[in-house]
């Protein structure tokens, strides 16, 4: 079985009193697609806005290829992951 190319492991995004995620875990393996689902407001834009590095997590890690990453825009994100 192939390692993670991307892990998020219990990530949390508060905005002020607002809990937008918590402790949220998730991988993503070479070949695999995945679907964020849910009803209005579950959460899933904050996630993938998460996963790309605007906004930052409240808590949590984020790991490309094993490593920890922060991103400080979208833009790193891409550039930091076509490097790795």
């Amino acid at each position: 079985m192939s390692a993670p190319i991307v892990q998020m492991n219990n990530i949390e995004k508060h905005f002020g009193p607002v809990i937008a995620l918590n402790g949220v875990s998730f991988d993503v393996k070479a070949g695999e697609c995945h679907c964020p689902l849910g009803d209005n407001g579950a959460g899933k834009s904050t996630f993938i806005k998460t996963m790309s590095g605007v906004p930052k997590p409240t808590s949590g890690e984020l790991l490309v290829a094993g490593k920890r990453m922060k991103f400080a825009s979208p833009r790193a994100a891409i550039e930091q992951v076509n490097a790795t």
